[in-house]
């Protein structure tokens, strides 16, 4: 089991990322860079998603960037 306050930090770093990538995506869109603001609201799902990992099963997530792989080894519903 992992530690209460490295779960924390763990949790609180993938969601600043994620936020920094909806962030940037934001600005992409507004430049017109549209391939760049869908791989980054991608990029952005995946962290939300291992920061829930983290928070549901105290595991750190495996290395993917397939979503619908990752909702299916935590069992997420």
């Amino acid at each position: 089991m992992r530690g209460s306050l490295k779960k924390k930090q763990d949790i609180s770093e993938w969601i600043k990322t994620s936020d920094y990538d909806l962030d940037t995506a934001q600005a992409m869109q507004r430049a017109g860079r549209y391939l760049y603001v869908l791989f980054l609201c991608q990029q952005a799902i995946e962290k939300r998603l291992k920061a829930v990992v983290i928070n549901v099963t105290d595991e750190f997530p495996r290395k993917t960037h397939d979503l619908i792989r990752l909702k299916e080894l935590y069992s997420l519903a």
